[in-house]
């Protein structure tokens, strides 16, 4: 995964991977064991609706320990099928991010970091957006279990935590399988697998129109969190020791 000029392929060179440590798989969630396959269900994104016992493998997310899943190699997910408009996709239509699973798929308990010093710069229920000091880059995570880290000091229900400064490295939460948040019950309707989204966009304004035309100033993100992730095993050699896999791991919470 090594690559030789960074400056010819990446676009935040200092970029910190978004796990706080390794080791860390980055492929398809939808697709892999424990994915609901493209439309499959819901239409989009490899989340199923409960009741979760009613769907039979290989859509059921309870196989998603299965251990092709935390192994290398990586697999760049950004061009995925989805309906997203992203012009760096032959389609014009894709994924717009890179979908990265922790060491194990137990929920809740690794944790996930701040790629560069920055300002966060909205929070909702199923995500998380900061925007990088040195950069300008919106670094926007997917899938943070709820509450948020409390070293982040603000509530992010009510907007608190906009303007958020927090620094290169610090906790910002832990990867959970949230999604499919309903306003009209307070509830998450859908989960999906544990994993973590994780997106690049070139500024905070293509946060707010990614749905727009072209879907100009989303970045795809491979080639920088692989930059990322070998300076962090590199700096934690012992990371490439293998994990302790639990191949049950639990869905409801």
């Amino acid at each position: 995964m090594a690559i030789e000029n960074p400056d010819l392929v990446v676009l935040s060179p200092d970029m910190r991977f978004p796990f706080q440590q390794g080791p860390a798989f980055a492929n398809s969630q939808v697709f892999m064991y424990g994915g609901a396959g493209r439309d499959a269900f819901t239409g989009s994104g490899g989340t199923i609706p409960f009741p979760w016992d009613q769907h039979p493998a290989p859509l059921s997310p309870y196989n998603q320990g299965d251990p092709s899943n935390y192994d290398y190699p990586w697999r760049d997910n950004f061009c995925e099928t989805r309906s997203h408009s992203t012009s760096f996709c032959p389609s014009g239509k894709g994924h717009q991010g890179q979908d990265i699973r922790p060491a194990t798929c137990n929920n809740n308990i690794h944790k996930v970091v701040a790629t560069e010093d920055g300002v966060i710069a909205y929070v909702g229920n199923v995500e998380l957006n900061i925007i990088g000091a040195e950069t300008g880059i919106n670094y926007r995570y997917l899938h943070l279990q709820r509450p948020l880290d409390p070293g982040l000091g603000c509530d992010y229900k009510n907007d608190g935590c906009r303007g958020v400064a927090v620094s290169k490295g610090q906790v910002l939460g832990v990867v959970s399988n949230l999604s499919g948040y309903s306003s009209t019950t307070g509830k998450f309707t859908r989960q999906t697998t544990n994993h973590l989204h994780f997106e690049m966009w070139a500024s905070e304004i293509e946060r707010i129109n990614r749905k727009g035309s072209g879907g100009i100033g989303v970045i795809a993100p491979y080639a920088d969190l692989v930059y990322a992730y070998n300076k962090l095993l590199a700096d934690n050699p012992d990371q490439y020791a293998p994990q302790q896999m639990d191949a049950s791991c639990d869905f409801v919470n």
